[in-house]
Parts: structure tokens; sequence; C-alpha cells
């Protein structure tokens, strides 16, 4: 308890002290020296997709220098992170580095993200069967009259630059810096949003999701998850339109001016379809005999996996940002596995992305390498099949040689 709690001028004025201790502005000055430096090293940096942010109103104007930036906004600064450009297949994403920073290190949490598995669409299909089986129960329909209830579909929403969608209470804390290479001074701006890099972004930005979720499954009856900015949907095929509880969803929210979704990236519901990286296969799920849920993982998805393990293997060594990458992609898909199995095999990749510094080598790498691809290829041969019935009882992912 405390027992004299500070004003809000008392603590405006220890957090204005805090931001601008002699260490903080050293950290900064220490930032800026590095980046005037890349203008000779290292010329490429993120100026046009942060004049593009800058444009769609998702960060603030460009400002010459820290204290410009802070007048602007009106808030303290804090630790002021880099900025760099990464590349994901065909496009580009910015990423702020909260590790360097320091900003991670100051951060504590203490709730953390239950994200769903692959294992969520065959318990709604379990769900399912047992409720059309109550129906033909409470109806009198004998055991050798009932039907197979109406087959399944799986669609996929995403939202439009998910992070930048929800403002950060405070600006100051998401201030980052990079080299302008069009006239070689450094830049400051700040995320009116959540920046990629901070270790505290996929928290906050989620309870946003997860109350679109619970929302839609209390009041709209559609029967969907989240996994992070991704909205995983089931209904009935047959029972509306083409996308008729995704345009649901999609009504719901623009009448909210909340969370956009992306067009582009919307999958229409069907009983085949990619989940993040896992193919589901639903046409099985509606029998009444040896009913199930097919998965295998995307073909794509394994080759581009297995080729990075395979360079790392040979390498013997790991840089942070293909661990993180390959961690992200892995972890959906070993998610359902029992005894915590799926986490465990990665744990090396985690290591790695939580690393400091750039190419990690790490003694586990080799024995993981192996392991996951022998795993993928088998996988990919032969799916897995997640059995569902109307009596009582959790759906289990198993795996055989």
């Amino acid at each position: 308890p405390i027992d004299h709690p500070e004003s809000p001028e008392e603590f405006a004025a220890r957090l204005a002290a805090a931001t601008t201790s002699a260490k903080v502005e050293a950290r900064r000055q220490a930032l800026h020296n590095s980046l005037s430096f890349r203008r000779r090293v290292r010329p490429h940096d993120p100026a046009a997709k942060s004049a593009e942010e800058a444009r769609q109103r998702l960060c603030s104007p460009a400002f010459d220098s820290a204290q410009e930036l802070a007048a602007a906004i009106g808030r303290p600064l804090g630790l002021i992170m880099r900025r760099f450009l990464i590349h994901q297949g065909d496009k580009t994403r910015v990423i702020d580095d909260g590790k360097e920073s320091g900003s991670n290190d100051i951060i504590r949490t203490v709730e953390t993200i239950t994200l769903p598995s692959v294992a969520w669409v065959a318990a709604v299909a379990t769900q399912w069967h047992k409720l059309f089986d109550q129906q033909q129960r409470r109806h009198g329909v004998s055991p050798a009259d009932r039907i197979p209830p109406p087959g399944l579909a799986v669609g996929l929403e995403n939202i439009t630059n998910a992070y930048r969608q929800i403002p950060c209470a405070n600006p100051g804390d998401t201030a980052f810096a990079y080299l302008d290479p069009s006239s070689g001074h450094v830049v400051y701006r700040c995320i009116w949003g959540f920046p990629f890099g901070l270790v505290s972004s996929p928290l906050q930005f989620s309870r946003s999701t997860t109350w679109v979720s619970w929302v839609a499954q209390r009041l709209l009856a559609i029967p969907m998850t989240n996994y992070i900015d991704d909205f995983i949907i089931v209904k009935a095929q047959g029972t509306l339109q083409r996308g008729g509880a995704q345009n649901t969803l999609d009504s719901f929210l623009e009448a909210l001016r909340f969370l956009p979704l992306a067009e582009k990236k919307r999958r229409h519901a069907g009983p085949l379809q990619r989940v993040l990286g896992i193919d589901i296969d639903l046409t099985e799920a509606s029998l009444l005999v040896d009913c199930a849920v097919s998965l295998r993982p995307s073909p794509t998805r394994v080759e581009k996996v297995l080729a990075a393990l395979a360079a790392a293997k040979e390498a013997g060594s790991l840089s942070r940002h293909i661990a993180a990458t390959l961690s992200g992609k892995l972890q959906f898909m070993f998610s359902s596995t029992p005894g915590r199995f799926g986490r465990n095999i990665i744990q090396p990749l985690l290591d790695a992305s939580d690393a400091r510094g750039g190419t990690q080598r790490f003694p586990r790498l080799t024995e993981m390498a192996s392991l996951l691809s022998a795993l993928l290829a088998g996988w990919l041969a032969r799916p897995c099949r997640l059995q569902v019935s109307a009596t009582p009882g959790r759906p289990v992912l198993v795996y055989s040689d």
C-alpha cells in the first residue's frame, strides 16, 4: 500500500527527471553518433518506409533532434530506439530495436498471452458434432436414422497495419531514430501506435483483438479466435452467403471504426484452407464415422524453413533475425503437440532470437535442425488427423513414425 501517493504533477516531474538524466542523454548521444557513422558504413536505411508511415499518419513528422521531437509532442522522451529495415519475401518491414536501446530491459509484464493452436479448429468441429447430436436426440431421432451435421468451412481475416492501429498512451516511449540518406542527418520520429521490436507490443495489442473475438463469439454468434492480428473463423457451409460470418465481422468493426481488416489478405471460408502456414482439411469433419480434421504444413513454408535450417546447420551459427523468423513460423505448427514438445523442440531458436548481438553459435543447433528437418519432411508426406467425436473429450494431436 502507498501511504502518500504522488500527485499527477509530482509524477510528471519525476518522470521528466528520469528521462532527462545524464545516463539517458549519454545513450542518446551514443545512438546519434552510431547512426551518423552508418552514413559511411551502411547507407541503406528505412527513410522511405518511415516517410510512408508519416503520410498515413501512423507516426510523427521528422525532427532533427530529440529535443525538438519532445517539444512537439509535449512529452519527455524515454529511451530512443534505432530503426532498421528487414525484408520479408516481397515486402519490407521496419523494426524499432527495443533490445538495443534498453527499452525491453526495463519493461516488466505481469501477464502473458494464451494463443490458440491448430487444434482449435478440431475443437470447434467436435463441439459442432456434439450440439448436432444433442439436437437429434432431443427430437427422438434413433441412432440408425441420424444424419451427419452440415460441413464446416474455415476463413481468415487480417488487420491492416495491425500494431499501428492502437494508440500508445505515452508516445515519448515510442521514439525512434534513423539516418536519412538524402540529407545525411539523423532523423527523430515517434510512432502513435505500438512499434515492432518492443517486447510489450504483442501483449498490449492482443487486448484489442481478444476483445473483438469475445464480442463476436457471444453477441454475433461467430465461432472465431485470434492469433495476435489474425482472426480465424469457422462457419457451417451453406447457411450463409459466401463470406457471411466474415462480412458480419467486417461490418461490426467498420461500425465501430476500429481495427480495419485487410481486404487483400482475406481468405473466404472453405473446407480446404491455409491458415498461418498450415493446410487445414475439413472435408471429413462432418462424417458420422471416422470423422477427423487433417492438418499438414504448407509445402512452401516447409521448403523455406528447411532451407534456412540447412544453411544454419552448415554454418553452425544463426542470426537473431533468422532465429526469430523461424520460431514465429514454427510455433503455430507445433503448438498442439503434447507435453510441451513443440516449444521444447524450438527452444534453441527462442534462445537465439533473445541473444544479444548478431550471429550466434549454439551447441544444440545441429541436433535441432536435424530433428526438425525429419519431422517436417515426414509431416508433409503424411498429414496429421485430429479425431472428431460427439462424445466429450478434447482432440489430441499424435505423432507416429
